[in-house]
């Protein structure tokens, strides 16, 4: 059986699969996150990719697992702080690559 590489537990495997089952479709999310990030920090705005994941990534998971583990006790819903923060994450830096204005930052460094 797939996933016993590691651990022998029956129980172990079950986890494993539950968390790939939650976060699978959201895979490129966190792609176009990493995408966006080099982007943002190759055009010299390191400070946004750092401040969003720090937010979204460290800050908005804790607080997420924290309340919603009381609400809904169940390991999915641990789960699902992955696609909800690389969903979050993913729409600050789609908002910010489109209303940066390129041609013009690009003149400002090039002059």
């Amino acid at each position: 059986m797939a996933g016993r590489i590691f651990a022998k537990a029956p129980k172990a495997a079950e986890f494993g699969v539950i968390q790939e089952r939650t976060v699978c479709l959201f895979y490129f999310l966190l792609a176009f996150s990493h995408s966006a990030t080099g982007v943002l920090r190759g055009c010299g705005k390191s400070v946004i990719p750092m401040a969003t994941m720090l937010g979204f990534w460290c800050g908005f998971r804790i607080v997420y697992v924290t309340i919603a583990i009381r609400i809904v006790p169940v390991f999915k819903t641990i789960c699902w702080a992955y696609p909800i923060t690389w969903s979050l994450s993913s729409l600050v830096f789609l908002l910010f690559l489109l209303k940066t204005d390129w041609t013009h930052s690009y003149e400002k460094i090039t002059a």
